[in-house]
């Protein structure tokens, strides 16, 4: 039991309780009416769960006496270094962390050193798939195969996941299929994400994403879309890929080399998928929303419209940087939290560019065949666009 309430209670509670559990304590979650700190309870319960897995996993004791700083949960490590981001980047933007792993999902947000932090477990694409589908249907996963395939087939894969999780997609059926579910599981965990966290509605920057289906993905197309589907972002962000699973281990060790993060994080070490820019509109399909104008660096600009519906990449390479002027029509919100007024930097990812028009909340076509083509028709989009 963990006990973070009223400290005069402490020491009686420890008494009567001590008799039938272990019992830890931390400082109270609300010293006052109205201030809440989370941190010390959520250090405290990171201590009990390294402590449990200790018991369960030879050898972890042994190896936290080698280590600078304490084991920590992976979710807590990389929600530590979310927090240290958050305050270095855009304190109205925050910064959000999200992982998919094979039994558990997490997403780790803070703005402006404020920290958000909801595990999903088990909800996996593997180990955990047995949880997952509790929670997910089969029918939902299937709206996201671009091929036609039956729910029943569906649900035929993912329950032989279950049993041989560590098996990787054979065809490409069976990769959209992956595809299609982690689209769910993080359609699932954004929203639960901002029922607990109201103040936090997914218009992060930037956002970094791990986890094997995320970071080792057909291309970075397959990783872009999954993200843009799944976690469904609003406003202008940009989206990085931890190819390596270090986000945890640079949390873990910030707290004995603070620079290291930061050199390791401007090493490249993590892949910049592009910037995208998520307006919001109640325009009709096909209404232009947006006149966008890119200047680049040697002072050419490119035009475009952008209509309500679709899916653009943007004419910028990899690691190019250019100048973004957005002009909203009808009503449309650039951004909720950012100054989009006299332009704004944006460097090409290895996505480039993208502006996703296709509105929020995304919706599919009910009728299969359309429904398949837009599909299709998005990643044919990104994958085929021309750089300058």
């Amino acid at each position: 039991i963990l006990y973070c309430g009223n400290q005069a209670l402490t020491k009686k509670l420890k008494e009567v309780l001590s008799r039938y559990t272990e019992v830890f304590a931390a400082p109270n979650i609300r010293p006052t009416f109205d201030q809440e700190d989370l941190a010390p309870a959520a250090d405290a319960l990171a201590k009990m769960t390294v402590s449990l897995r200790g018991q369960q996993f030879g050898g972890l004791s042994a190896l936290g006496q080698l280590m600078a700083g304490p084991v920590l949960p992976t979710a807590i490590a990389t929600l530590r270094l979310v927090r240290f981001l958050s305050e270095l980047y855009d304190p109205a933007k925050g910064v959000l962390g999200v992982e998919v792993g094979s039994h558990a999902t997490y997403l780790a947000g803070a703005i402006g050193g404020r920290e958000r932090l909801k595990v999903f477990r088990p909800l996996g694409n593997g180990l955990g798939m047995q949880g997952t589908l509790e929670r997910i249907s089969p029918a939902d996963v299937a709206r996201w195969v671009p091929m036609e395939v039956s729910v029943q087939e569906v649900e035929d894969y993912l329950w032989q996941k279950s049993l041989y999780p560590a098996t990787i997609p054979a065809t490409t059926t069976t990769l959209a299929i992956e595809q299609g579910l982690v689209r769910e599981i993080l359609r699932y965990a954004a929203q639960a994400f901002q029922e607990d966290y109201p103040d936090c509605a997914m218009t992060f920057e930037p956002i970094f994403a791990g986890g094997a289906a995320l970071a080792q993905a057909g291309s970075p197309v397959q990783s872009l879309l999954m993200l843009l589907d799944g976690l469904q972002p609003t406003g202008v962000s940009t989206l990085f890929l931890d190819p390596y699973g270090l986000m945890p281990a640079l949390g873990a060790i910030a707290a004995a080399n603070q620079l290291l993060p930061v050199q390791i994080l401007e090493s490249g070490a993590f892949q910049n998928l592009g910037a995208v820019i998520c307006p919001v509109s109640d325009a009709k399909p096909g209404t232009v929303i947006l006149k966008a104008r890119l200047v680049y660096e040697d002072g050419n600009e490119v035009k475009m419209e952008i209509r309500q519906g679709s899916l653009v990449p943007l004419p910028i390479r990899h690691g190019q940087t250019a100048r973004l002027y957005l002009e909203a029509m009808r009503g449309t919100e650039i951004d909720p939290r950012r100054k989009t007024a006299g332009g704004f930097k944006i460097v090409g990812g290895l996505c480039g560019a993208v502006i996703d028009a296709r509105g929020r909340p995304l919706s599919l076509p009910a009728e299969p065949n359309r429904r398949r083509e837009l599909l299709l028709r998005w990643t044919q989009a990104l994958e085929t666009r021309r750089p300058v």
